[in-house]
């Protein structure tokens, strides 16, 4: 995590923004080795693309 973070700081990213960022892309990874069927690539997708299409863009930033 420490790498990640100083990378993000060093490329000129807001501690918060950094954060943010690697909390996301943690919870993305965690999701998609959890809760993803990986033996059926094509439902994946488009279970993916579902999911993605759904979301409010308004309410996407935390």
């Amino acid at each position: 995590m420490e790498p990640q973070l100083a990378d993000s700081l060093a490329a000129g990213m807001t501690p918060q923004d950094a954060i943010s960022s690697f909390r996301r892309m943690y919870l993305l990874t965690l999701g998609a080795a959890s809760f993803v069927d990986h033996r059926v690539p094509k439902a994946a997708q488009a279970a993916t693309r579902q999911a993605l299409a759904a979301l409010n863009p308004r309410t996407s930033r935390s």
